[in-house]
Order: C-alpha cells, then sequence, then structure tokens
C-alpha cells in the first residue's frame, strides 16, 4: 500500500511540474513575448473575422496574388500531408500540367519547380524568391504597377533569407475599390478560406 502511495505521489508531482507547470510557463512566455505568432498568426479581415494564418497557405487563382505551391490536402489547416508521389509517377506530371499552362510555362521559360510541385505538409505559405519573380510580371500588370515597384517589396521586406511581402504595401498604389477583395467566406468544414480574402493575407517568399 506505501508503495502504491509513493507512486500516485510521483504521477502527481510529475504531472504538476511538466505537464501544468511546464506548459504553464511556456503559455506565459508566448503569450508575453509572441501573442500573434503564439495564436496561430491569424489573419483577420477589416470586420474583425478570421480569414487564415500567415502560417497556412491559401489557394489563390486571380491573377493579381502570388501563387502558392500545389497541395495534397487543398491547403487543408485541418490535416497536413503530402502525395508521396515519386518522380516517376505519371501522376505528377499529370499534376503538374495544369500549373504549367496556367502560368504560361514554356520550354524557353520553364517554370520554378516548386511552382508545379506540392510541399511536404502541403500546407507550406513559402515560394523561392525565383518563384515570387516569375509570377512578378502577372501580378504587376493585373495590379497596374511597374515591376520594378513590386519587386522592390522583395528586397525592402527581406528578413535573414526569408522574405514577407506584406500585400497591403500595394495597396497604397491601387485604386480605393481594389483595396480589398471583399466577401471572404470560411469553410465551417475545412477552415479554408475562398478565393476572396483580405490583402492582409502575407505571402512568404523564401530566398534561394
Amino acid at each position: 500500500m506505501k508503495d502504491l502511495i509513493s507512486i500516485l505521489r510521483i504521477v502527481l508531482a510529475t504531472s504538476l511540474i511538466c505537464v501544468i507547470g511546464y506548459g504553464g510557463l511556456i503559455l506565459a512566455i508566448g503569450q508575453t513575448l509572441t501573442p500573434h505568432t503564439a495564436n496561430g498568426s491569424l489573419v483577420t479581415g477589416r470586420d474583425g473575422t478570421v480569414v487564415g494564418s500567415t502560417q497556412v497557405a491559401q489557394s489563390f487563382s486571380q491573377p493579381r496574388y502570388f501563387w502558392p505551391r500545389l497541395s495534397a490536402v487543398d491547403d487543408d489547416g485541418a490535416g497536413a500531408g503530402g502525395s508521396n508521389l515519386a518522380p516517376t509517377n505519371p501522376a505528377l506530371t499529370e499534376r503538374a500540367l495544369p500549373g504549367l499552362e496556367a502560368l504560361g510555362a514554356t520550354s524557353s521559360n520553364p517554370a520554378p519547380a516548386d511552382l508545379v510541385t506540392a510541399s511536404g505538409s502541403g500546407l507550406d505559405p513559402h515560394i523561392t524568391l525565383s518563384a515570387a519573380l516569375y509570377q512578378l510580371p502577372r501580378v504587376a500588370e493585373s495590379r497596374g504597377l511597374p515591376a520594378g515597384e513590386v519587386e522592390a517589396l522583395f528586397e525592402d521586406t527581406r528578413e535573414g533569407f526569408r522574405l514577407t511581402l506584406p500585400l497591403t504595401l500595394l495597396t497604397a498604389k491601387v485604386p480605393e475599390t481594389s483595396k480589398t477583395d471583399t466577401g471572404a467566406q470560411s469553410d465551417p468544414a475545412t477552415g479554408q478560406v475562398g478565393e476572396q480574402v483580405s490583402e492582409q493575407v502575407n505571402p512568404r517568399v523564401q530566398s534561394g
């Protein structure tokens, strides 16, 4: 009986220290030092509604946005996963063809590999600098901006080996009616956000 009580005391003490104590300490540090990231790096629309996260990609298809990588889970924030397709699998080529066509890729102007392949998690919001530059002419033309002005934002927002391109910087240079795509709707089943979202969403660009 004494041994059982001793074991229970050890279990209780370990739970208090490792679960409640350690967990509470990390939570307090996160909420104090980095509350935005600790709460999921959420992005809100003008009405305060959560429309996404800067850590989860969204499947943009409008030409005025930088498009992310393909996703084997349709950018569903409720789960992560890759396609696990081998390089020799014909399905990999079939999946890439629509993306190549949409990007206008040709043999003389091939698309960067990350724009037509999925990330391991299927949620990665990052694209390479070459992928961003490849899409630069389309985005600049759609927004009526000189390509040089948009490209300058890459350099202005470089952080180490990554770039963060806030689309809010672009909105100051476009007509008022185009500043925000309104009517963002979140799918309650998946947590995904439709194509029309607030331009506060910051696509992340990884250089190299």
